[in-house]
Protein backbone atom coordinates (compact mmCIF):
# COMPACT_ATOMS: atom_id res chain seq x y z
CA UNK A 1 0.00 0.00 0.00
CA UNK A 2 1.74 3.41 -1.01
CA UNK A 3 2.96 5.60 1.97
CA UNK A 4 4.38 9.07 1.80
CA UNK A 5 7.41 9.75 2.98
CA UNK A 6 8.36 12.24 6.04
CA UNK A 7 10.49 15.11 5.86
CA UNK A 8 12.83 14.82 9.29
CA UNK A 9 13.14 18.59 9.46
CA UNK A 10 9.32 19.24 9.66
CA UNK A 11 7.95 15.68 10.48
CA UNK A 12 5.33 16.49 7.27
CA UNK A 13 4.31 14.00 5.01
CA UNK A 14 5.51 15.14 1.50
CA UNK A 15 4.21 14.73 -2.20
CA UNK A 16 6.18 13.44 -4.63
CA UNK A 17 5.61 14.10 -8.02
CA UNK A 18 6.39 11.43 -10.52
CA UNK A 19 8.66 11.60 -14.02
CA UNK A 20 5.32 11.96 -16.16
CA UNK A 21 4.13 14.97 -14.03
CA UNK A 22 1.44 12.30 -12.02
CA UNK A 23 1.05 12.65 -8.08
CA UNK A 24 2.33 9.36 -6.47
CA UNK A 25 -0.77 9.12 -4.14
CA UNK A 26 -0.93 7.69 -0.81
CA UNK A 27 -4.25 5.05 -0.22
CA UNK A 28 -5.39 3.86 2.50
CA UNK A 29 -6.82 0.48 3.41
CA UNK A 30 -9.67 1.20 1.85
CA UNK A 31 -7.66 1.62 -1.87
CA UNK A 32 -9.02 5.36 -1.70
CA UNK A 33 -6.48 7.95 -2.54
CA UNK A 34 -5.15 10.21 0.57
CA UNK A 35 -3.81 13.69 1.16
CA UNK A 36 -0.66 13.90 2.76
CA UNK A 37 -0.64 14.69 6.39
CA UNK A 38 1.24 18.08 8.56
CA UNK A 39 2.72 17.01 12.01
CA UNK A 40 -0.22 17.59 13.83
CA UNK A 41 -2.20 15.42 11.77
CA UNK A 42 -3.82 17.66 9.61
CA UNK A 43 -4.19 16.98 5.89
CA UNK A 44 -2.85 19.54 3.26
CA UNK A 45 -3.71 19.97 -0.55
CA UNK A 46 -0.66 19.12 -2.88
CA UNK A 47 0.63 22.50 -4.50
CA UNK A 48 -0.32 21.27 -8.17
CA UNK A 49 -4.14 21.41 -7.51
CA UNK A 50 -4.39 17.92 -7.96
CA UNK A 51 -7.10 16.11 -5.35
CA UNK A 52 -7.72 12.62 -4.31
CA UNK A 53 -10.35 10.62 -5.11
CA UNK A 54 -11.84 8.00 -3.97
CA UNK A 55 -12.01 3.59 -5.74
CA UNK A 56 -15.14 5.25 -7.82
CA UNK A 57 -12.97 8.16 -8.98
CA UNK A 58 -15.30 10.79 -7.07
CA UNK A 59 -13.06 14.10 -5.57
CA UNK A 60 -12.87 13.94 -1.81
CA UNK A 61 -12.00 16.87 0.27
CA UNK A 62 -8.76 17.03 2.61
CA UNK A 63 -9.68 16.62 6.87
CA UNK A 64 -8.23 18.23 9.90
CA UNK A 65 -6.73 15.76 12.69
CA UNK A 66 -10.50 15.13 14.03
CA UNK A 67 -12.30 14.66 10.96
CA UNK A 68 -13.23 17.89 9.76
CA UNK A 69 -13.86 19.24 6.03
CA UNK A 70 -10.60 21.70 4.74
CA UNK A 71 -11.70 23.71 1.82
CA UNK A 72 -8.90 24.03 -0.80
CA UNK A 73 -8.20 27.80 -1.39
CA UNK A 74 -8.00 29.61 -4.65
CA UNK A 75 -5.32 32.42 -5.91
CA UNK A 76 -7.20 35.24 -3.57
CA UNK A 77 -7.43 32.73 -0.40
CA UNK A 78 -11.17 32.16 -0.48
CA UNK A 79 -12.01 28.76 0.33
CA UNK A 80 -14.09 26.90 -2.78
CA UNK A 81 -15.49 23.21 -3.25
CA UNK A 82 -14.78 20.51 -5.13
CA UNK A 83 -16.14 19.49 -8.46
CA UNK A 84 -17.40 16.38 -10.11
CA UNK A 85 -17.77 15.61 -13.58
CA UNK A 86 -20.99 17.50 -14.28
CA UNK A 87 -19.39 20.74 -13.00
CA UNK A 88 -21.76 20.31 -9.50
CA UNK A 89 -19.85 20.92 -6.26
CA UNK A 90 -19.58 18.32 -3.92
CA UNK A 91 -21.13 18.08 -0.26
CA UNK A 92 -20.22 15.40 0.82
CA UNK A 93 -17.34 13.90 2.57
CA UNK A 94 -17.67 9.86 2.35
CA UNK A 95 -21.33 9.55 2.96
CA UNK A 96 -21.35 12.46 5.19
CA UNK A 97 -22.80 15.93 4.62
CA UNK A 98 -20.72 18.96 4.96
CA UNK A 99 -20.65 20.14 8.10
CA UNK A 100 -20.69 23.99 6.96
CA UNK A 101 -20.13 26.20 4.58
CA UNK A 102 -17.06 27.21 2.16
CA UNK A 103 -16.23 30.98 3.11
CA UNK A 104 -14.68 33.83 1.56
CA UNK A 105 -11.74 35.50 2.84
CA UNK A 106 -14.13 37.96 4.21
CA UNK A 107 -15.81 35.59 5.81
CA UNK A 108 -19.46 35.15 3.66
CA UNK A 109 -20.36 31.85 3.29
CA UNK A 110 -20.87 30.31 -0.07
CA UNK A 111 -23.67 28.44 -0.90
CA UNK A 112 -22.70 25.12 -2.85
CA UNK A 113 -23.63 24.85 -6.66
CA UNK A 114 -26.19 22.09 -8.02
CA UNK A 115 -25.75 22.28 -11.94
CA UNK A 116 -28.88 21.28 -13.91
CA UNK A 117 -28.01 22.00 -17.19
CA UNK A 118 -24.88 23.73 -18.67
CA UNK A 119 -26.52 26.88 -18.69
CA UNK A 120 -29.14 26.42 -15.14
CA UNK A 121 -27.71 25.90 -11.83
CA UNK A 122 -29.14 26.08 -8.21
CA UNK A 123 -27.90 26.84 -4.98
CA UNK A 124 -27.93 24.15 -2.10
CA UNK A 125 -28.98 24.29 1.53
CA UNK A 126 -26.80 22.40 4.00
CA UNK A 127 -28.07 21.18 7.30
CA UNK A 128 -30.97 23.13 7.00
CA UNK A 129 -29.09 26.33 7.81
CA UNK A 130 -28.70 29.80 5.72
CA UNK A 131 -25.73 30.74 4.81
CA UNK A 132 -24.11 34.19 6.48
CA UNK A 133 -22.81 37.37 5.22
CA UNK A 134 -19.57 38.79 6.10
CA UNK A 135 -21.88 40.32 8.86
CA UNK A 136 -23.30 37.59 9.90
CA UNK A 137 -26.69 38.06 8.17
CA UNK A 138 -28.66 35.06 6.96
CA UNK A 139 -29.11 35.16 2.65
CA UNK A 140 -31.38 33.02 1.17
CA UNK A 141 -29.89 30.52 -1.73
CA UNK A 142 -31.16 31.04 -5.51
CA UNK A 143 -32.91 28.29 -7.66
CA UNK A 144 -32.23 27.57 -11.13
CA UNK A 145 -34.40 30.37 -12.10
CA UNK A 146 -32.52 33.19 -10.21
CA UNK A 147 -35.42 32.84 -7.45
CA UNK A 148 -34.84 32.95 -3.82
CA UNK A 149 -36.12 30.03 -1.89
CA UNK A 150 -36.29 28.84 1.89
CA UNK A 151 -36.03 25.60 3.76
CA UNK A 152 -39.05 22.89 3.18
CA UNK A 153 -42.31 24.82 5.75
CA UNK A 154 -43.50 22.90 8.34
CA UNK A 155 -47.38 22.47 8.92
CA UNK A 156 -46.60 24.89 11.88
CA UNK A 157 -44.14 27.46 11.68
CA UNK A 158 -46.30 30.17 14.15
CA UNK A 159 -43.32 29.84 16.65
CA UNK A 160 -40.30 29.35 14.09
CA UNK A 161 -41.13 32.45 11.41
CA UNK A 162 -38.44 33.87 11.91
CA UNK A 163 -35.82 30.90 11.78
CA UNK A 164 -37.47 29.81 8.15
CA UNK A 165 -38.12 33.33 6.88
CA UNK A 166 -35.16 35.49 8.62
CA UNK A 167 -35.01 38.51 5.68
CA UNK A 168 -39.02 38.22 5.29
CA UNK A 169 -40.64 37.11 1.77
CA UNK A 170 -38.68 35.51 -0.42
CA UNK A 171 -38.23 37.21 -3.71
CA UNK A 172 -38.42 35.77 -7.61
CA UNK A 173 -35.85 37.22 -10.07
CA UNK A 174 -38.92 38.94 -11.56
CA UNK A 175 -39.52 41.42 -8.69
CA UNK A 176 -42.21 39.24 -7.05
CA UNK A 177 -42.91 38.06 -3.12
CA UNK A 178 -43.21 34.45 -2.73
CA UNK A 179 -45.99 33.73 -0.16
CA UNK A 180 -45.15 30.77 1.52
CA UNK A 181 -48.41 28.03 1.68
CA UNK A 182 -48.69 25.84 4.63
CA UNK A 183 -51.00 23.17 4.24
CA UNK A 184 -52.10 24.40 0.99
CA UNK A 185 -53.25 27.72 2.26
CA UNK A 186 -51.12 31.23 1.56
CA UNK A 187 -50.11 31.75 5.09
CA UNK A 188 -48.70 35.41 5.89
CA UNK A 189 -45.98 36.30 7.90
CA UNK A 190 -46.50 38.35 11.31
CA UNK A 191 -44.07 37.97 13.62
CA UNK A 192 -40.50 38.73 11.17
CA UNK A 193 -39.48 41.09 9.50
CA UNK A 194 -40.76 42.35 7.65
CA UNK A 195 -43.54 42.37 9.49
CA UNK A 196 -46.68 42.28 7.04
CA UNK A 197 -50.16 44.06 8.07
CA UNK A 198 -51.68 44.24 4.92
CA UNK A 199 -55.31 42.13 4.61
CA UNK A 200 -54.37 41.25 0.76
CA UNK A 201 -51.75 39.79 -1.38
CA UNK A 202 -52.44 42.67 -3.76
CA UNK A 203 -51.87 45.20 -1.86
CA UNK A 204 -48.98 43.41 -0.22
CA UNK A 205 -47.52 43.50 -3.49
CA UNK A 206 -48.50 46.99 -4.33
CA UNK A 207 -47.12 48.04 -1.23
CA UNK A 208 -43.50 46.45 -2.19
CA UNK A 209 -43.39 48.86 -5.25
CA UNK A 210 -41.27 48.27 -8.47
CA UNK A 211 -38.14 47.75 -7.79
CA UNK A 212 -38.17 45.37 -4.43
CA UNK A 213 -34.62 43.52 -4.96
CA UNK A 214 -33.97 43.32 -8.37
CA UNK A 215 -30.91 45.62 -7.97
CA UNK A 216 -29.33 42.70 -5.86
CA UNK A 217 -28.55 40.74 -8.91
CA UNK A 218 -26.74 43.86 -10.35
CA UNK A 219 -24.55 44.87 -7.04
CA UNK A 220 -20.69 43.79 -7.15
CA UNK A 221 -19.56 41.08 -5.53
CA UNK A 222 -17.37 38.20 -5.88
CA UNK A 223 -19.57 35.06 -4.80
CA UNK A 224 -21.22 32.92 -5.42
CA UNK A 225 -19.28 31.69 -7.92
CA UNK A 226 -21.05 31.98 -11.43
CA UNK A 227 -20.39 30.50 -14.88
CA UNK A 228 -20.55 33.36 -17.93
CA UNK A 229 -21.98 31.67 -21.24
CA UNK A 230 -20.21 33.62 -23.88
CA UNK A 231 -22.57 31.81 -26.68
CA UNK A 232 -24.99 34.42 -27.16
CA UNK A 233 -26.73 35.16 -30.58
CA UNK A 234 -28.52 38.29 -30.45
CA UNK A 235 -32.52 37.95 -30.09
CA UNK A 236 -34.58 38.11 -33.22
CA UNK A 237 -35.70 41.07 -34.60
CA UNK A 238 -38.92 41.42 -36.94
CA UNK A 239 -39.09 44.11 -39.03
CA UNK A 240 -42.48 45.95 -39.21
CA UNK A 241 -44.42 48.89 -40.98
CA UNK A 242 -45.82 50.15 -38.77
CA UNK A 243 -46.56 51.33 -35.37
CA UNK A 244 -50.17 49.74 -35.38
CA UNK A 245 -51.07 47.15 -32.43
CA UNK A 246 -46.99 47.73 -31.13
CA UNK A 247 -46.95 47.42 -27.31
CA UNK A 248 -43.88 47.64 -24.90
CA UNK A 249 -41.20 50.58 -24.75
CA UNK A 250 -39.48 52.34 -27.56
CA UNK A 251 -36.12 53.76 -28.87
CA UNK A 252 -34.18 54.35 -31.62
CA UNK A 253 -32.82 51.91 -34.21
CA UNK A 254 -29.14 52.82 -33.78
CA UNK A 255 -26.98 52.24 -37.02
CA UNK A 256 -24.23 50.72 -35.79
CA UNK A 257 -22.27 47.09 -35.18
CA UNK A 258 -24.42 44.75 -33.08
CA UNK A 259 -22.32 42.73 -30.50
CA UNK A 260 -22.20 41.35 -27.23
CA UNK A 261 -20.32 42.91 -23.94
CA UNK A 262 -19.40 40.86 -21.50
CA UNK A 263 -18.27 42.81 -17.42
CA UNK A 264 -16.06 41.29 -15.30
CA UNK A 265 -14.79 42.70 -11.92
CA UNK A 266 -11.35 44.61 -13.56
CA UNK A 267 -12.22 44.18 -17.28
CA UNK A 268 -14.81 43.84 -20.37
CA UNK A 269 -14.74 41.79 -22.85
CA UNK A 270 -16.70 42.77 -26.44
CA UNK A 271 -17.55 40.38 -29.30
CA UNK A 272 -19.04 42.34 -32.27
CA UNK A 273 -20.27 40.83 -35.73
CA UNK A 274 -17.29 40.20 -38.03
CA UNK A 275 -15.80 38.29 -35.75
CA UNK A 276 -13.96 41.23 -34.22
CA UNK A 277 -12.97 40.94 -30.03
CA UNK A 278 -11.41 43.38 -27.78
CA UNK A 279 -10.71 43.11 -24.29
CA UNK A 280 -10.34 46.68 -21.87
CA UNK A 281 -8.28 46.30 -18.76
CA UNK A 282 -9.12 48.00 -15.75
CA UNK A 283 -12.91 48.83 -15.87
CA UNK A 284 -15.90 47.25 -15.09
CA UNK A 285 -19.82 47.88 -15.93
CA UNK A 286 -20.50 45.10 -13.21
CA UNK A 287 -19.75 41.34 -11.80
CA UNK A 288 -20.64 39.08 -14.44
CA UNK A 289 -23.31 41.10 -16.48
CA UNK A 290 -23.63 40.43 -20.61
CA UNK A 291 -25.05 43.40 -22.37
CA UNK A 292 -26.57 43.49 -25.72
CA UNK A 293 -24.85 46.66 -27.73
CA UNK A 294 -24.27 48.44 -30.91
CA UNK A 295 -21.07 49.91 -31.78
CA UNK A 296 -21.73 53.33 -33.64
CA UNK A 297 -18.90 54.86 -36.26
CA UNK A 298 -17.24 56.76 -34.19
CA UNK A 299 -16.28 53.50 -31.57
CA UNK A 300 -18.90 54.82 -29.24
CA UNK A 301 -20.50 51.69 -27.49
CA UNK A 302 -24.29 52.11 -26.46
CA UNK A 303 -25.93 49.43 -23.94
CA UNK A 304 -29.32 47.67 -25.42
CA UNK A 305 -29.86 45.22 -23.06
CA UNK A 306 -28.77 42.49 -20.26
CA UNK A 307 -28.90 38.92 -21.79
CA UNK A 308 -27.79 37.23 -18.29
CA UNK A 309 -26.81 37.97 -14.84
CA UNK A 310 -23.86 36.23 -12.97
CA UNK A 311 -25.16 32.71 -15.04
CA UNK A 312 -28.88 33.33 -14.90
CA UNK A 313 -30.79 34.11 -18.29
CA UNK A 314 -32.73 37.35 -17.55
CA UNK A 315 -35.35 36.13 -20.41
CA UNK A 316 -38.17 35.90 -17.44
CA UNK A 317 -37.47 39.44 -15.69
CA UNK A 318 -39.07 42.46 -15.62
CA UNK A 319 -37.87 43.91 -18.77
CA UNK A 320 -39.24 47.14 -17.87
CA UNK A 321 -37.47 47.49 -14.74
CA UNK A 322 -34.28 46.26 -16.65
CA UNK A 323 -34.32 48.45 -19.70
CA UNK A 324 -35.65 51.58 -18.27
CA UNK A 325 -34.53 51.65 -14.32
CA UNK A 326 -31.15 49.32 -14.57
CA UNK A 327 -30.07 50.77 -17.75
CA UNK A 328 -30.14 54.18 -16.98
CA UNK A 329 -28.82 54.19 -13.82
CA UNK A 330 -25.44 52.36 -14.61
CA UNK A 331 -22.02 54.00 -13.97
CA UNK A 332 -20.76 54.05 -17.16
CA UNK A 333 -16.80 54.11 -18.46
CA UNK A 334 -16.06 56.41 -20.91
CA UNK A 335 -16.80 55.83 -24.41
CA UNK A 336 -20.13 53.54 -23.26
CA UNK A 337 -23.37 54.99 -23.00
CA UNK A 338 -26.81 53.12 -22.72
CA UNK A 339 -30.29 53.15 -24.94
CA UNK A 340 -32.95 55.26 -23.95
CA UNK A 341 -36.18 53.71 -23.44
CA UNK A 342 -39.59 55.45 -23.50
CA UNK A 343 -43.01 54.57 -23.12
CA UNK A 344 -44.08 56.47 -26.29
CA UNK A 345 -42.58 56.92 -29.53
CA UNK A 346 -43.02 60.74 -29.27
CA UNK A 347 -41.38 60.86 -25.76
CA UNK A 348 -38.14 59.82 -27.37
CA UNK A 349 -35.74 62.66 -26.91
CA UNK A 350 -33.37 63.94 -29.78
CA UNK A 351 -30.48 61.59 -30.66
CA UNK A 352 -26.82 63.31 -32.05
CA UNK A 353 -26.26 59.40 -33.40
CA UNK A 354 -27.41 57.78 -37.05
CA UNK A 355 -30.80 55.94 -36.94
CA UNK A 356 -32.53 54.30 -39.25
CA UNK A 357 -35.80 53.77 -38.18
CA UNK A 358 -37.48 52.54 -34.22
CA UNK A 359 -37.53 49.80 -31.99
CA UNK A 360 -39.88 48.54 -29.95
CA UNK A 361 -39.34 45.80 -26.84
CA UNK A 362 -42.26 44.30 -25.73
CA UNK A 363 -41.54 44.07 -21.82
CA UNK A 364 -44.14 41.14 -21.19
CA UNK A 365 -42.67 38.77 -24.02
CA UNK A 366 -39.36 40.07 -24.69
CA UNK A 367 -39.96 40.00 -28.57
CA UNK A 368 -38.19 43.01 -30.48
CA UNK A 369 -39.62 44.53 -33.58
CA UNK A 370 -37.99 47.37 -35.73
CA UNK A 371 -39.97 49.60 -37.57
CA UNK A 372 -38.35 51.27 -40.71
CA UNK A 373 -40.37 53.24 -43.31
CA UNK A 374 -38.02 53.16 -45.92
CA UNK A 375 -36.18 49.98 -46.28
CA UNK A 376 -32.78 48.79 -47.58
CA UNK A 377 -30.52 45.67 -47.83
CA UNK A 378 -26.43 45.21 -47.44
CA UNK A 379 -25.47 43.15 -50.02
CA UNK A 380 -21.55 42.42 -51.18
CA UNK A 381 -20.35 44.20 -54.47
CA UNK A 382 -18.00 41.52 -56.72
CA UNK A 383 -17.52 42.08 -60.49
CA UNK A 384 -19.88 44.59 -61.60
CA UNK A 385 -22.89 42.59 -59.42
CA UNK A 386 -24.45 42.76 -55.91
CA UNK A 387 -24.86 39.20 -54.47
CA UNK A 388 -27.39 37.91 -52.31
CA UNK A 389 -27.47 34.64 -50.99
CA UNK A 390 -29.78 31.86 -52.08
CA UNK A 391 -32.27 29.57 -50.19
CA UNK A 392 -32.92 26.38 -51.86
CA UNK A 393 -29.47 24.90 -52.23
CA UNK A 394 -26.06 25.02 -52.01
CA UNK A 395 -23.74 27.01 -54.55
CA UNK A 396 -27.53 28.83 -55.25
CA UNK A 397 -27.10 32.68 -55.42
CA UNK A 398 -29.07 35.73 -56.70
CA UNK A 399 -27.43 38.83 -57.99
CA UNK A 400 -28.43 42.51 -59.40
CA UNK A 401 -26.49 44.56 -61.33
CA UNK A 402 -24.60 47.29 -59.52
CA UNK A 403 -25.88 51.26 -61.04
CA UNK A 404 -22.43 52.67 -59.47
CA UNK A 405 -19.03 52.15 -60.54
CA UNK A 406 -15.09 52.58 -58.32
CA UNK A 407 -16.95 50.34 -56.27
CA UNK A 408 -14.58 47.76 -54.22
CA UNK A 409 -14.65 44.00 -54.73
CA UNK A 410 -15.34 41.70 -51.34
CA UNK A 411 -17.17 45.00 -49.28
CA UNK A 412 -20.53 45.62 -47.72
CA UNK A 413 -22.96 48.14 -49.35
CA UNK A 414 -26.48 49.69 -48.28
CA UNK A 415 -28.67 49.58 -51.18
CA UNK A 416 -32.41 51.17 -50.70
CA UNK A 417 -35.16 49.03 -51.58
CA UNK A 418 -36.89 51.39 -53.84
CA UNK A 419 -33.96 52.10 -56.42
CA UNK A 420 -30.92 49.82 -55.90
CA UNK A 421 -28.66 52.93 -55.91
CA UNK A 422 -25.91 52.55 -53.22
CA UNK A 423 -26.76 54.42 -50.53
CA UNK A 424 -23.37 54.55 -48.57
CA UNK A 425 -20.56 51.74 -47.79
CA UNK A 426 -20.91 49.81 -44.73
CA UNK A 427 -17.60 49.66 -43.37
CA UNK A 428 -18.60 48.38 -40.03
CA UNK A 429 -19.97 44.78 -41.72
CA UNK A 430 -18.06 41.79 -43.37
CA UNK A 431 -21.00 39.86 -44.57
CA UNK A 432 -24.16 40.86 -46.39
CA UNK A 433 -28.20 40.18 -45.09
CA UNK A 434 -28.87 36.39 -44.92
CA UNK A 435 -31.61 35.19 -47.31
CA UNK A 436 -33.96 35.17 -44.23
CA UNK A 437 -33.47 38.80 -43.42
CA UNK A 438 -34.07 39.63 -47.39
CA UNK A 439 -36.83 37.72 -47.45
CA UNK A 440 -38.60 39.88 -44.60
CA UNK A 441 -37.20 43.01 -45.71
CA UNK A 442 -39.13 42.29 -49.18
CA UNK A 443 -42.52 41.02 -47.23
CA UNK A 444 -42.08 44.36 -45.93
CA UNK A 445 -41.58 46.98 -49.10
CA UNK A 446 -41.25 45.21 -52.81
CA UNK A 447 -37.63 45.56 -54.65
CA UNK A 448 -37.69 48.38 -57.16
CA UNK A 449 -34.43 48.14 -58.05
CA UNK A 450 -32.52 46.62 -61.01
CA UNK A 451 -33.82 42.63 -61.73
CA UNK A 452 -32.44 40.35 -59.40
CA UNK A 453 -31.49 36.94 -61.31
CA UNK A 454 -31.18 33.60 -59.88
CA UNK A 455 -27.35 32.00 -60.60
CA UNK A 456 -25.55 28.48 -59.93
CA UNK A 457 -22.21 28.50 -59.40
CA UNK A 458 -20.86 25.75 -61.62
CA UNK A 459 -17.48 24.07 -61.36
CA UNK A 460 -15.64 24.16 -64.70
CA UNK A 461 -13.79 20.77 -65.35
CA UNK A 462 -11.66 19.73 -68.40
CA UNK A 463 -10.70 16.90 -69.93
CA UNK A 464 -7.57 15.94 -70.87
CA UNK A 465 -6.90 14.78 -74.75
CA UNK A 466 -4.82 11.89 -75.41
CA UNK A 467 -2.85 12.02 -78.45
CA UNK A 468 -2.57 8.56 -80.39
CA UNK A 469 0.00 7.27 -81.35
CA UNK A 470 0.87 5.64 -85.04
CA UNK A 471 1.83 2.23 -84.68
Amino acid sequence: MPKYETDDTTNDEVYVIQMDGSMNWGVDKEGNQRYAKKENGDEYYPANGEFACDHSGSPQYARTRDGKVIFPLDAERNESYLKDDGETHVIYMGDVLLDRYAKTKNGEEIYPIQVINPTLFKEIILNEKYAKTALQEAKYPLDEYGNEYTFEIPADIAEKAKDYFPLGYPITNDCWVIIPEVNGKKSFLTNCFPKCKLPTLQNLLENLGNYCKVYEYFRSFSFPPYRINETFSRKPVTCVATFQGLKGVFAHKLDGTFGLVYSFPEYIKEKWEGGIHKIHKGISLGDGIVFSAEKLSNGTVVLLDVYQVRGFPTVQWNREIVLINFLQHLSLPEGYETQTYCHRVEDLPMTRYETDGYIIHNTKTDKIVKVKHTHSLDVVYMDVFFWLPGKEKPGSYRRFKALEKGLQNGHVYEVPVKNGNVLRERKDRFIGNTWKQIENILEKQSWQGPTIHEVVKVIKTTKRKCKSKAT
